[in-house]
């Protein structure tokens, strides 16, 4: 993997550690504050998740195209 390819992927990585951590911030800015489930907060949550998986997607592509190009 070329060092751009290192940096993209640790980028990618990393933002989808923090869309996770958004959800688990949601979830507790929720609770704390009595919000009750809804089709916001679902769609909030459900946004982060995705975007998580989509990061880490493309992370896990990345390498994989590194690995085949070699």
């Amino acid at each position: 993997m070329t060092e751009d390819q290192v940096q993209q992927r640790k980028n990618l990585f990393m933002g989808g550690i923090a869309a996770l951590g958004g959800v688990g911030l949601f979830i507790v800015l929720f609770s704390v504050f009595g919000v009750e489930p809804s089709g916001l907060t679902g769609a909030v949550t459900t946004g982060l998740l995705i975007a998580a998986a989509g990061c880490f997607g493309s992370a896990a592509r990345i390498k994989r195209d590194a690995r085949r190009d070699s």
